[in-house]
């Protein structure tokens, strides 16, 4: 039995885009050097001439240069792209799945399905001659790609954040310090962090020349758990004689070193001053997801594809200690209920055994995220009637109040910690969009077991039951419960406190839920996760201060790269609002940090900056000057400027979901309503209603005026105050702030766009309407130039548009798309 399907087939329309006389040209266009010319050629039923042909007269470079990461690393991109124009039996065939496969991507791959919204019932697509009259419009067609920029066509950066993760050079102070080292040190580490000296060395080595194997002056590392400190804290002291790392364990050591290689790259050079370095952790653990997870099934190649060592590398000189990634518990250990469901359990143990020796390395533990028990369908309980909790559409719970199930997720939790031995824990999640417990979807007792206790026992209970089974392998296994989705569950917090520090649970929350603001006479609040509204709010810390009060520890959910506000960038640089964020943090006492969801994983200016925090010797304000020396004051100054403009973003839930401010620009017009509905982070189109929400129309286009209005304005002062060459850092923060600004320009201009044009379709015709049609061109040329502005970026930096749940929201195609999308609508009004 398969506990996946294809989703139904809809007998809606699939969005029209006309400026394509064909559906095989925008098929083209769509997957050009994304995939080979001869896959495509066998999915459309032609020879590799026929297609070479049909995308030279459509405007496409040929021969194409194809991108070999896009089918393993960016087939969500393709999936989305494709949507509306294959059906499921060429879109399998297109990315070689099966069926199974496919229900499996759309399913686990953070609810794509939810993403994509209805699947069009589409006839297949076959090649065929041009029509005289489309090859006309094809002629068309053609002259519009020749406006674009060459270099659009030859240029690509995506995914070269693949091939490497270095550390941007900070901008080093020349400065006379006392302690100098030369070829004169070596290091003496003991045996538990042997492997970090190694490292050190080989960076020191690498960066400054020095081989540290000197015999003069030392470099002494020494482990003393009875310190009275925090994990990983440590005491540094730097003598013209030496310098001693003492820490409270290997870890700490780690730190250490690092702070050492870190201060060396301050003062331009391996040198010192003489002084002692105090350095307790403030948070003992600081996870984050990879920002180039396979979201659905990272471990069948030992996860390698996923976490490589360079970015475990930057993770750990960030000070992250912990990596989380998702995982369904019946594909890592068999399920004992139907062993089909857990095919290459094996594989994915052994990757996961891998994954925690090599992340080991730099100081990281690997989380498990458990979202669990999964639901199964409604067939599956014919043969298991007792496992049933309720059923739910088609799908059913497996209850946790059954003796069978409990024994099953003890059983295999068990099992699974046995076989992965230094995992660092898990974290849970009770109430998500899947249907996992019995209250995971409801307040209702619709469980005849699960009824007879409050939802504060049962998430109580889930939680218990995993780490119960956790410890009784390993005492040191963290689980973490996470509070997403009980703000309005009516958890009773005193009892839940009390019930989880049995098993010393980790209560999380996240920081800027249900904090408050008004925009007109809208009032909105924070579910999930903001950065325009800054955290901590209340009710986080009223949770916090309940759980210290019964000796739990309190961690925070935070986000310092980016949010559904605009994930389509590595970081949002309102970086005065995450510093502030930070700061009520550090007051609130709280032990650890999830640093992301699955946006907001790399490793950026916004997570340097923050990780200064993370310990109590560093010095924060110093930070803008060391990373871009004379011109850290413009930085602070556009960082702030910036921060005053993301305070007006229109923030609610289902505009966050909903909006374009995803796709941005490579969102498409429609020359009349579409008719199609927004989907989760996923298509905008041009549903109005569904991106305004709760907002009144003139509100939510006036906010994102203001936006849009700020950061050009911050971005164009930053522009113009910076001097001299520019560092990788500096290089990193402009892209992203510019990449930022197009972004929220267009979504204003999408929005004039779209009221505009359903005042000029009522009008009459007369100057009211020709008034009309001229501020639709203006607009559209205004949207053909902020899409020029973001392809720009695009070709010369490949993290605009990425993110690792979803892969590229856009990338040079699919903006090009746009200026055509733009010339097209130009012919209609």
């Amino acid at each position: 039995m398969n506990p996946n399907t294809l989703p139904p087939l809809t007998q809606k329309k699939a969005a029209d885009y006309p400026y394509f006389p064909t559906r095989q040209q925008l098929f083209l266009w769509r997957n050009w050097e994304m995939l080979p010319a001869e896959k495509l050629a066998a999915v459309l039923g032609a020879t590799c001439g026929q297609v070479l042909q049909l995308a030279a007269e459509s405007g496409l470079p040929v021969p194409p240069v194809v991108n070999p990461f896009y089918r393993e690393r960016g087939y969500i991109t393709l999936i989305r792209n494709n949507w509306h124009v294959l059906p499921y039996s060429q879109l399998m065939e297109l990315l070689d799945l099966t069926e199974d496969e496919l229900a499996f991507i759309l399913k686990e791959d953070d609810f794509l399905a939810e993403k994509l919204g209805d699947k069009p019932n589409l006839p297949p697509l076959h090649y065929r001659p041009l029509t005289a009259q489309e090859r006309q419009k094809t002629a068309e067609l053609k002259k519009w790609t020749l406006q674009i920029p060459k270099n659009a066509f030859s240029q690509s950066a995506d995914f070269q954040f693949l091939k490497t993760y270095q550390t941007p050079r900070a901008e080093p102070r020349t400065q006379c310090l006392p302690v100098q080292l030369s070829e004169e040190w070596g290091i003496q580490a003991e045996p538990a962090s042997k492997l970090f000296a190694e490292d050190f060395c080989r960076e020191m080595q690498t960066r400054w020349g020095i081989s540290l194997t000197g015999s003069r002056f030392f470099i002494k590392t020494e482990i003393l758990p009875a310190l009275d400190l925090p994990r990983e804290s440590h005491i540094i002291r730097i003598q013209t004689t030496g310098i001693q790392i003492t820490a409270v364990d290997a870890a700490g050591i780690l730190r250490g070193l690092q702070y050492l290689l870190a201060l060396a790259e301050q003062n331009g050079g391996p040198c010192f001053p003489k002084k002692k370095f105090m350095r307790k952790t403030r948070f003992e653990t600081r996870f984050i997801y990879s920002y180039q997870a396979l979201y659905g099934d990272p471990l069948l190649d030992g996860g390698h594809a996923s976490y490589p060592d360079s970015l475990l590398c930057q993770y750990a000189r960030l000070g992250i200690n912990g990596i989380w990634l998702h995982v369904v518990l019946y594909k890592l250990v068999p399920f004992p209920f139907d062993s089909s469901y857990s095919k290459d359990w094996e594989r994915r143990q052994e990757g996961l055994r891998q994954l925690i020796a090599r992340a080991a390395r730099y100081g990281i533990k690997i989380y498990l995220y458990f979202n669990e028990p999964r639901c199964m369908p409604a067939s599956f309980f014919e043969n298991h009637p007792e496992l049933l909790g309720y059923l739910k559409k088609n799908y059913g719970t497996l209850c946790t109040s059954s003796p069978e199930v409990r024994d099953y997720l003890a059983e295999r939790i068990r099992r699974l910690c046995r076989a992965a031995p230094g995992l660092g824990g898990f974290f849970t999640i009770t109430a998500s969009e899947n249907l996992t417990n019995c209250y995971s979807h409801t307040v209702e007792p619709l469980c005849p077991r699960c009824g007879k206790k409050s939802i504060t026992e049962v998430f109580a209970d889930v939680n218990l039951l995993f780490a119960k089974a956790a410890h009784s392998v390993d005492p040191s296994i963290e689980v973490i419960a996470w509070n997403w989705g009980w703000q309005k569950k009516g958890i009773d917090w005193e009892r839940l406190t009390q019930m989880l520090k049995e098993e010393n649970i980790r209560l999380m929350c996240t920081s800027e839920e249900a904090v408050e603001k008004s925009f007109g006479s809208v009032k909105t609040a924070v579910i999930d996760y903001s950065i325009s509204m800054v955290g901590p709010g209340a009710y986080a810390k009223s949770i916090w201060k309940t759980a210290k009060k019964h000796g739990l520890k309190a961690y925070a959910k935070v986000q310092f790269n980016n949010t559904w506000e605009c994930s389509a960038v590595p970081f949002i640089p309102a970086l005065q609002s995450i510093e502030n964020h930070m700061k009520g943090l550090i007051r609130e006492n709280v032990d650890g940090l999830m640093l992301s969801w699955s946006l907001g994983g790399y490793p950026s200016l916004a997570l340097e900056l923050m990780s200064r925090y993370y310990w109590t010797e560093d010095a924060p304000h110093h930070d803008f000057y060391s990373l871009f020396g004379e011109n850290g004051p413009v930085v602070e100054t556009a960082a702030a400027a910036f921060s005053r403009a993301f305070d007006a973003f229109p923030f609610h839930i289902k505009s966050l979901y909903n909006g374009p401010q995803q796709m941005g620009p490579a969102n498409l017009l429609f020359e009349k309503p579409s008719g199609l509905t927004a989907t989760m982070t996923g298509y905008p189109y041009d549903d109005l209603e569904k991106w305004r929400s709760v907002f009144p129309v003139e509100i939510y286009e006036e906010q994102f005026r203001l936006v849009a209005a700020g950061f050009r304005k911050a971005l164009d002062h930053f522009q113009k105050a910076v001097s001299g060459a520019k560092n990788e850092w500096l290089l990193q923060f402009e892209d992203t702030a510019e990449a930022c600004t197009c972004i929220f320009e267009s979504c204003y201009q999408q929005i004039r766009f779209i009221r505009m044009r359903e005042r000029y379709l009522a009008e009459s015709e007369g100057p009211g309407r020709e008034a009309l049609r001229r501020e639709l061109h203006t607009l559209l040329e205004q949207e053909y130039r902020v899409a020029q502005e973001l392809l720009e970026i695009v070709l010369r930096n490949g993290t605009i548009g990425y993110e690792a749940a979803n892969h590229y929201f856009f990338n040079r195609y699919s903006l090009m798309e746009k200026l055509l999308n733009c010339r097209w609508l130009q012919t209609r009004f």
